[in-house]
């Protein structure tokens, strides 16, 4: 399949729920319609340099890339927001030090790992309602739907699981 084919099949697939994310994250609505547009720029670019098998999922994909392209945009919002203010004559204290260390960062990376880990090892019924839930951000009342679930199969599954991963892991965190 070409390129351009692929791109379109991807589109077609994954456009309205693309921009309902991006929509539902964005705070102003001029700027959704650019932030569609970079996310699927970048999955072009993304199937010219690397081909179409380095999209095994397209959705989580496109999700994945729109989620970045929201945090490039929040980032620069804010940093454009902090720059302004240090115009303004009450401009705000700023830290001396960043408060995460590449430590810091490390141990945290660290520790989802070890939540991924037991989650594998969970049935696949609450492997789905995870990702569905902490990757593509979708409604507890959408992976129901999505999974043939009732919704209170869902949310117990995902409460259960939660406090049985806080009970493992609470104690961990807080040391």
């Amino acid at each position: 399949m070409t390129v351009d084919k692929a791109f379109e099949r991807i589109y077609d697939d994954t456009c309205r729920k693309c921009c309902a994310h991006i929509l539902s994250k964005c705070h102003a609505p001029e700027d959704a319609a650019d932030l569609v547009q970079e996310t699927y720029l970048e999955v072009l670019n993304v199937l010219k340099t690397k081909g179409e098998k380095h999209i095994k999922n397209p959705e989580a994909f496109v999700i994945d890339t729109a989620n970045k392209k929201l945090w490039a945009y929040y980032r620069e919002k804010n940093r454009l927001q902090v720059v302004a203010s240090l115009d303004a004559d009450d401009a705000p204290d700023l830290p001396d030090e960043i408060s995460v260390t590449p430590a810091d960062a490390a141990e945290r990376a660290l520790f989802v790992r070890e939540i991924n880990e037991t989650l594998q090892k969970k049935p696949e019924k609450i492997r789905k309602i995870f990702a569905l839930r902490y990757t593509l951000d979708l409604p507890l009342a959408e992976i129901a739907e999505r999974l043939g679930l009732t919704l209170s199969d869902v949310k117990t599954s995902l409460y259960r699981t939660l406090a049985e991963l806080r009970e493992i892991y609470g104690e961990q965190r807080s040391e």
